[in-house]
């Protein structure tokens, strides 16, 4: 894993970050800036977006099928089971790259992240 921001030693001492950018927030004794690719197995895969505009439509929620992520569903850290939309089984196989799993990461367009604790199981 690359190092890529300040931190501090066991004995106190600032270790220097390996590359030149982006310059980062000291952390505290043990810990490490990483890049989120590090934390996974096959970044391209495991770290995915959207779906985006036409490739989801409002129009296609259904009352019964695969649950869908929305904004309104995630808090600080939690999400939030209520108005939960739902598409057909055949639109979440066209929208498979976009799937989810009980206790992934969602990180929103907002500068936070959240964590997905109690997502509906698929």
């Amino acid at each position: 894993m690359r190092r890529l921001g300040n931190s501090i030693d066991s004995r106190g001492e600032v270790q220097a970050r390996t590359e030149a950018e982006p310059e980062l927030t000291l952390l505290p004794i043990g810990w490490d800036w990483l890049e989120l690719g590090d934390l996974v197995v096959n970044p391209k895969n495991d770290i995915v977006d959207g779906p985006f505009g036409s490739n989801l439509k409002a129009s296609e929620y259904e009352n019964h099928g695969v649950p869908i992520i929305r904004l309104q569903n995630i808090d600080r850290n939690s999400f939030l089971n209520k108005n939960i939309r739902f598409i057909s089984h055949q639109k979440a196989a066209q929208l498979k790259r976009h799937s989810f799993s009980k206790n992934d990461i969602v990180i929103t367009l907002t500068p936070r992240i959240w964590g997905i604790e109690n997502t509906p199981h698929r």
